[in-house]
């Protein structure tokens, strides 16, 4: 899937499918993980614990969790139907591509490409930003 991942153009559309696939090979272990296996009693210590252990983890890596972060804003604000119709063929390879569980991920391009691509990405690309400053604007305060 790696591979798979790596060959797709443009890098938005990449990180839109490796976000998929990194959400949902998360929550298939988080529910394979049982209370008793990390010492708790219930599901909500269970998610208490794991988010933790997440949270330490990213702290001792602060760049690396600021560049997932990145990447998973834009990849949740990413839409792949948003493709000129010269990235037809990269309609076609996610069409075609390997997909292991891929009809959970909703990865399925149901619209053709449109010539109005590029001034909706102008537009989506605007709304991104503006979403991280008002976070910023309400995380500062918090921190």
């Amino acid at each position: 899937m790696r591979a798979f991942i790596d060959s797709l153009t443009p890098l938005s559309l990449q990180l839109f499918v490796a976000n998929r696939y990194e959400m949902y090979g998360q929550w298939v272990k988080y529910d394979q993980i049982l209370p008793q296996d990390i010492d708790v009693t219930t599901d909500a210590e269970k998610g208490v614990a794991i988010q933790r252990a997440a949270l330490t983890s990213l702290s001792h890596q602060p760049w690396f969790m600021l560049k997932l972060a990145a990447e998973n804003w834009w990849a949740q604000a990413y839409v792949p139907e948003l493709m000129a119709p010269e990235q037809s063929d990269t309609r076609e390879q996610i069409a075609a591509g390997p997909h292991p569980f891929g009809d959970r991920l909703g990865l399925a391009l149901n619209r053709p490409p449109t010539s109005l691509a590029t001034l909706a990405r102008i537009v989506q690309v605007g709304l991104i930003f503006a979403s991280v400053i008002a976070s910023l604007l309400v995380l500062v305060p918090l921190v």
